[in-house]
């Protein structure tokens, strides 16, 4: 058994001091009262045996036992014959045993025993309640997150008697052993407060680290009592965000013993907020169901209705702890619908405002018989000050018009309307949040710095609201690096921190750095702090002797050439020897500002001589563009350096080809030029073909000199030999440098056997419509630029668009015009000089009878055939079967005499033949 603290039992026994009104007969008396124990704990409803032992002549006549309650100075007699109570405490039994022991039984007992001699009275036997302590831990139902100024979790703690010790433990969410937080911890990470009911833990300056299971305990006694576990969560670093006003449904007429389905979300917040239902201001656990998809938090509550359900109001609510209270919403339960009942409360405002500024709400109730009173609240008190009210075609408003202060940054308001018709006010709310311009930053670093050292420079700003940003610039220059915010989850503000690491070199000399704390609220010019930098060069310097010693690099600026093996920098000392040697190196172009000490691995090579020191770069690539610093170190730890600047030339290479299009005859050759300038050089150059009708591009094998010509490194430019219709379709050079590769734009050839008439009279009639496909060209690019353009921008080019459409059409229909024209004037030139064929065509072309139908060729199998030879190939096999056919088995005699010729009238064509066939057409009239 574990020893009592001291103390506790000193001020748990205050009948151990007091003095007992008993007389005091020992010395008379030759009987000796002892009793045990001393001092017990007892738990409700245990028994405790006090024994008492008597010894001595005469024997005891009479027992009496004395009680003095814990907390009074009174001592009465014990009633031992009440054997309910108690057991013993007689001559036969001395020995008291106390039962079912209560809090009231708490106390000091006393022992006396009586004979002829007198009165002895034993010491005293203390008997001490205690309960269970009930300790009970709980935490808002967010979450942390990191950077939070303090998270508390609490921890309630009751019994009797109360607690004399107390502390937390820690266990990972992972698990693994658990930590201990003991009692009396105040530092600026944690802080136990010295409470026996209230032993909060507070958690400051929140990381992820803290995210665990914390469990609170104490001791009031011999045992020790646990809280149920606790976890706590801590989200990555993010902007707090207010929760979406609660969407709720809407009023409901139901049927006795029907059951009722109420939802209730919340859009937003961060963290995310939880979504409680009330009735009458408690929450309704039973029944209740809570779900998250995506942004929205949404609480189902599931109601099985009775008589007393009517009219019923029921009120949700959503809360992530970063407004001062939830935000409200209400709905009710009616058996029957009536116009009596108030509207739900709308409200109307502005929520952002500056301190200072006028706040204006106003908030109205449609409906209601009678009228509802509609009053604004904040923290649960009706708001008397700053209220106006009016009534309108049976809508009810109330106006609340208050200064914005500090108080009032992000509260929630509320509006509630009632005519005591339903069983509470029907609530709705509103919140609003301050702006705040941040404190000037603090910008600390150094101002002296000798080129190529690094430097740190640390800028914060303090209560600001929302979040400030942060930059740090040398100039128009500006660096990057990681901003930290803190919130203060008390003053409802934020801080921002952010720390700068440089290699500054000379040419920064005189300028200077700036913190800026921008805020976007209302184009606020930013806060700006700045300190002038001072870049000293050392690379030389007098001896006392008069010598010199000097550090100096090759090349000073140099170039080398993308995809160039290797580059190399010398630095050397003179006048003295160095003891330690150093690389690193800093971007030129980046705004990180960050540098890197180099050393010896695949990329770099330093080698260390006596007096100088060699970086050797390979395989240059366009991240090797940088500033490279040479630090030597001499005896008394005197630093010198210098600087070397690489330059990195090439790039991609840019290919030009040509022509764009071009329309190739059978059996012709055509040159595509392909031009690649850059550097470095192109070490690959690949054509690739896209046969026309397909999508699948192939690589050419240009070393195919029976097809190919060029195509090379050595000549780029690819010509195809012996064109044909195979030969059709796209073709694109490719050229590969150190770098990478690049692709020029497209080259289509397209195969001709021969010009038709139909070709030479779709070129005549183009010559008519040449200003009309200019016409076409520009609409077609006025379409790409509309597609690609936005807002405004969209609208003017559709115009644009619109215009350049009605101008296509009418040039078309005036060349179409000029093209039907011209065609009938060549029909009727032919008509005057009897050229019938030609005028027989122009006819057939004009009524739309041209048959250009084109069949498609299949092979046996049903396949269709693009190429042409293959077509030629299966129209021969197909003549072949039609028209080669065996010699017929019977032969023909052709020896019989042909039959005598008709006889057939061959003189001239009568008048009276002429009139018979005129009688038998329809109209009597001749053709024509």
């Amino acid at each position: 058994m574990e020893e009592v603290n001291e103390n506790v039992l000193n001020d748990l026994i205050p009948s151990c001091e007091m003095d007992l009104h008993v007389v005091d007969n020992t010395a008379a008396c030759l009987l000796t009262v002892d009793i045990s124990p001393d001092y017990a704990d007892l738990l409700e409803g245990q028994s405790q045996l006090i024994t008492c032992t008597i010894t001595g002549e005469p024997a005891a006549t009479a027992i009496i036992w004395y009680f003095t309650q814990t907390g009074s100075s009174e001592q009465r007699t014990l009633s031992t014959g009440n054997t309910a109570k108690y057991y013993g405490g007689n001559v036969q039994y001395p020995s008291l045993t106390i039962l079912n022991f209560q809090s009231f039984d708490g106390g000091t007992y006393v022992c006396s025993a009586t004979n002829e001699v007198g009165q002895c009275n034993s010491t005293s036997s203390v008997l001490r309640f205690i309960s269970d302590l009930s300790i009970t831990a709980s935490l808002t139902t967010y979450s942390s997150i990191v950077g939070d100024s303090i998270a508390t979790i609490m921890c309630k703690i009751n019994g009797t008697p109360p607690a004399f010790e107390w502390e937390w433990t820690k266990t990972p969410l992972d698990g693994g052993a658990a930590e201990k937080i003991s009692m009396g911890t105040n530092n600026a990470k944690r802080q136990i407060i010295s409470s026996a009911t209230n032993p909060n833990l507070n958690i400051f300056s929140i990381t992820k680290n803290d995210e665990g299971i914390y469990k609170c305990q104490a001791k009031n006694g011999w045992l020790q009592f646990m809280s149920g576990p606790i976890i706590l969560k801590v989200l990555e670093a993010s902007f707090r965000l207010a929760p979406g006003e609660p969407e709720i449904s809407k009023p409901v007429e139901y049927e006795v013993g029907k059951t009722v389905i109420l939802t209730c979300s919340s859009t937003g917040g961060n963290p995310k907020p939880s979504v409680l239902w009330l009735m009458d201001d408690i929450v309704i656990l039973s029944g209740t169901s809570t779900s998250t998809s995506g942004n929205v938090t949404s609480t189902t509550l599931i109601v099985t209705t009775t008589t007393d359900s009517d009219l019923e109001v029921y009120e949700c609510q959503a809360y992530n702890g970063f407004l001062q209270r939830p935000l409200v919403k209400t709905t009710y339960l009616t058996l029957n619908a009536s116009n009596n009942l108030p509207g739900q409360p709308q409200i109307v405002g502005a929520q952002r405002y500056e301190l200072g500024d006028i706040v204006t709400l106003s908030c109205s109730s449609t409906g209601g018989n009678p009228l509802p009173t509609v009053n604004w609240l904040r923290d649960g008190n009706i708001i008397t000050t700053g209220i106006g009210r009016s009534t309108s075609s049976g809508v009810t408003t109330s106006t609340l018009t208050f200064i914005a202060g500090l108080d009032d940054h992000l509260e929630v308001f509320e509006c509630q309307a009632d005519n005591d018709i339903l069983q509470n006010p029907l609530s709705s709310t509103i919140y609003i949040e301050l702006y705040f311009t941040p404190t000037v930053p603090i910008l600390t670093g150094p101002t002296n710095l000798i080129s190529g050292s690094s430097g740190t420079w640390t800028c914060s700003s303090m209560n600001g609201y929302p979040a400030p940003t942060i930059s740090m610039s040398i100039q128009e220059q500006y660096y990057d690096f990681i901003a930290v915010y803190s919130y203060d989850t008390t003053d409802n503000m934020y801080t921002v921190a952010g720390t700068l690491d440089l290699i500054l070199s000379s040419e920064k000399s005189g300028r200077s750095l700036c913190c800026n704390i921008s805020q976007l609220f209302d184009n606020k010019e930013p806060q700006s702090v700045c300190l002038q930098l001072t870049i000293n060069v050392i690379s030389e310097v007098e001896t006392e002797n008069g010598g010199q010693i000097s550090l100096k690099v090759k090349p000073l600026d140099g170039t080398a050439v993308y995809g160039d093996v290797s580059y190399t920098i010398e630095c050397t000392i003179t006048g003295t020897q160095a003891t330690a040697w150093s690389w690193s190196k800093s971007s030129i172009t980046s705004t990180s500002g960050n540098t890197a000490v180099l050393s010896s691995r695949s990329k770099y090579s330093i080698e260390i001589y006596p007096n100088a020191t060699d970086l050797t770069i390979y395989n240059i690539v366009e991240e090797d563009e940088q500033e490279y610093f040479c630090q030597a170190t001499i005896g008394g730890g005197l630093k010198f350096q210098t600087t070397s600047r690489l330059i990195v030339n090439g790039g991609f290479l840019t290919i030009t080809i040509s022509p764009a299009k071009a329309d190739v005859l059978q059996g012709q050759s055509q040159l595509i030029s392909c031009f690649v300038t850059g550097e470095p050089v192109a070490s690959d150059i690949r054509w690739y073909f896209t046969p026309t009708g397909s999508e699948q591009r192939q690589l050419l094998y240009t070393g195919n000199t029976a097809k190919y010509s060029g195509g090379n490194t050595q000549n780029p430019s690819l010509t195809v030999l012996n064109f044909q219709s195979s030969d059709s379709g796209t073709y694109v050079c490719s050229a590969s440098n150190a770098v990478g590769t690049s692709t020029s734009s497209y080259s289509v050839l397209r195969f001709i056997m021969k010009t038709s008439k139909v070709t030479k009279i779709k070129k005549e009639r183009n010559g008519y419509v040449k200003k009309t496909w200019a016409l076409i060209m520009e609409r077609k690019a006025l379409k790409s630029k509309t597609n690609q353009a936005t807002g405004e921008q969209q609208e003017g080019m559709k115009d644009l668009y619109n215009s350049k459409e009605k101008e296509v059409k009418k040039n078309a229909k005036a060349d179409k015009k000029a093209y039907i024209d011209k065609i009938a004037e060549e029909a009727e030139n032919a008509s005057k000089v009897g050229d019938m064929r030609k005028l027989y065509n122009i006819t057939k072309q004009l009524s739309g009878r041209v048959n250009t139908n084109s069949t498609n060729i299949k092979d046996k199998d049903g396949q269709t055939i693009c190429k042409f030879e293959k077509q030629l190939e299966r129209w021969k096999e197909h003549f072949e079967e039609v028209l080669n056919r065996p010699e017929p088995e019977i032969s023909v005699d052709r020896t019989e005499e042909a039959p005598p010729p008709i006889e057939i009238e061959m003189g001239p064509i009568t008048d009276d033949e002429i009139k018979a066939d005129i009688k038998k057409l329809k109209t009597t009239k001749l053709v024509g």
